[in-house]
């Protein structure tokens, strides 16, 4: 695929924070020992619109948007997996932040507990403390220093990855990435009407072409068995090929985030269907 350079993302949800100089986000860093745990017990003790308020019992399918951040976090299905992406601002916005790894939460009255590990091994945890079914505050903590701000929960119940992308062109953002991937960016894939390939172009790298299979469940779309060529630009000179797996999270019918997972690699960020039947 072709690829234009823009910027790279930091590798934990809180290093996005400091390295974006977010004086306000969407998540709250607690220490190990569990002390903003007891500080949220208090803030909640002193909220009487609290007092009844429950955060969810499993954040399965989540996504939360990190408002003053311009975050998206997505957590997988399997409320283990999850990725996060720069808010979409259109084609040719700059972009920035983002990372994916694994995570276990729990639930105590109206906080989130968040245990992450983000894909290059750095571990944190994070409570989100609820004010509402949807909405809420955090605090990240790093080395003394807060950050806090709020966030709330995009609802995707309603919305479904559509059952076939033949004939699709599908704008892409890129937020981060390792390994081979470009870190920053933008590029487009055209797909095939019979919707077992695809061509790519993107802003001064390389051409590509791939094979793929489509599945969706819910809101998330999968290139399943993707086989890419990439060549350099506008010429048959093969650059290199490689095996790769899309997962597409629709937060609306035509737009979301995406993670590119490869051997030893992987690129996140955001996408907006632009052109289809």
């Amino acid at each position: 695929m072709k690829f234009t350079i823009l910027a790279i993302l930091p590798k934990s949800l809180l290093k996005i924070a400091a390295n974006a100089s977010l004086a306000v986000g969407c998540l709250l860093m607690v220490s190990c020992d569990g002390g903003l745990l007891a500080l949220a017990a208090n803030e909640a003790s002193d909220d009487d619109s609290n007092s009844t308020l429950q955060a969810p019992s499993t954040i399965n399918g989540v996504s939360v948007r990190l408002i003053d951040a311009d975050l998206l976090l997505t957590i997988a299905e399997n409320g283990v997996d999850w990725y996060t992406a720069r808010e979409f601002k259109g084609a040719g916005s700059t972009l920035g932040d983002g990372d994916f790894g694994t995570l276990t939460y729990e639930s105590s009255g109206n906080n989130g507990i968040i245990e992450y590990v983000a894909q290059d091994g750095d571990t944190e945890k994070a409570t989100l403390t609820f004010k509402s079914e949807s909405t809420g505050t955090y605090v990240i903590t790093d080395n003394g220093a807060n950050v806090t701000g709020s966030f709330t929960l995009i609802d995707t119940s309603q919305i479904e990855a559509p059952s076939s992308i033949a004939g699709l062109t599908i704008f892409y953002g890129i937020s981060e990435a390792a390994g081979f991937f470009a870190d920053a960016g933008s590029y487009e894939i055209n797909i095939s009407n019979d919707e077992q390939s695809f061509t790519g172009t993107g802003f001064g790298v390389n051409d590509s072409l791939g094979s793929f299979t489509y599945s969706q469940i819910g809101n998330v779309g999968f290139f399943g068995d993707t086989e890419v060529q990439e060549f350099q630009n506008e010429t048959d000179i093969l650059v290199r090929e490689y095996q790769a797996e899309w997962k597409l999270t629709f937060f609306t019918e035509t737009s979301g985030t995406f993670l590119v997972t490869a051997s030893d690699s992987f690129q996140v960020g955001t996408f907006e269907i632009i052109d289809g039947p």
